[in-house]
């Protein structure tokens, strides 16, 4: 885990390993919960489009169409690569902040 940017792909493919949602509900969801502001998800969800993690569809909903957004087999593997990684890092923090000699 090296950036912001897979920090919020993380967050993604966690949300969509969950479900299937779309976007707007993605994007409110991380600014809720984790204090966001002005970010787009935009380039995130096209970035794991490209690489054929996720996949997307439109759904009708009130007359309007919603893109919605799943996980592939390929992003299910990114997702548990990531966790991978957030734990090793995670451990690797709790060592550092609690270790009692500089």
């Amino acid at each position: 885990m090296q950036s912001t940017k897979a920090l919020l792909e993380l967050c993604v493919l966690s949300l969509l390993a969950k479900g299937d949602a779309y976007g707007y509900k993605i994007t409110e969801h991380i600014k809720k919960h984790l204090g966001l502001t002005g970010f787009s998800l935009n380039p995130i969800m096209e970035r794991l489009m490209e690489s054929k993690y996720l996949v997307s569809y439109d759904k009708l909903f009130n007359g309007r169409n919603r893109r919605y957004y799943s996980l592939t087999a390929k992003g299910k593997e990114l997702l548990a690569n990531y966790n991978n990684d957030w734990q090793n890092f995670k451990e690797k923090l709790d060592n550092f902040i609690t270790k009692k000699e500089f």
